[in-house]
């Protein structure tokens, strides 16, 4: 880490959002694996089906439509992932609370490595949701990237 107030601040908000990220997959790969049990899926859907909220709503009834089609090994599936990426964003939180280097860079990697399928994502199918994590997940790579170059330059001084 750099000292600097103004770096560590920033380190800790951004851990803290990998942290909430972390959690809340968590909480997707438990309902995940919750819905694999026998008709639990389908009980799930039908009752989606039913909310007051969806009657009527066409977009709402579209979201919903791919839910019928899943099998419970696309749910598996899913709830696996989900479980990875809680992993991958726990440690990324957990290092850069802790001011850890690594963390920064394995921060940036991974951070930079799903900014493209993020874009794929938002211009296959353009939503605010989609637009939000696009903008936040740039913003985030942009300030690691400029802590990490200011963190390199202050090194290359020190030899100097």
């Amino acid at each position: 880490m750099t000292g600097d107030i103004d770096s560590s601040g920033v380190l800790r908000a951004i851990a803290l959002f990998k942290l909430a990220k972390s959690a809340l997959l968590v909480l997707v790969a438990a309902g995940a694996f919750e819905l694999t049990r026998a008709g639990a899926l389908d009980a799930f859907v039908a009752r989606l089906r039913h909310l007051p909220l969806a009657e009527g709503h066409h977009a709402l009834q579209e979201w919903l439509a791919p839910l019928a089609s899943l099998t419970v090994g696309e749910v598996e599936l899913a709830g696996a992932l989900a479980i990875g990426y809680a992993l991958l964003f726990g440690v990324e939180g957990a290092g850069l609370w802790r001011g850890r280097r690594w963390a920064e860079y394995l921060t940036s990697i991974a951070t930079a490595s799903l900014i493209p399928l993020e874009l794929w994502a938002l211009l296959d199918s353009p939503t605010l949701l989609r637009g939000l994590a696009v903008l936040i997940n740039a913003g985030i790579l942009a300030c690691l990237v400029m802590m990490l170059r200011r963190q390199h330059r202050r090194r290359e001084d020190v030899r100097a």
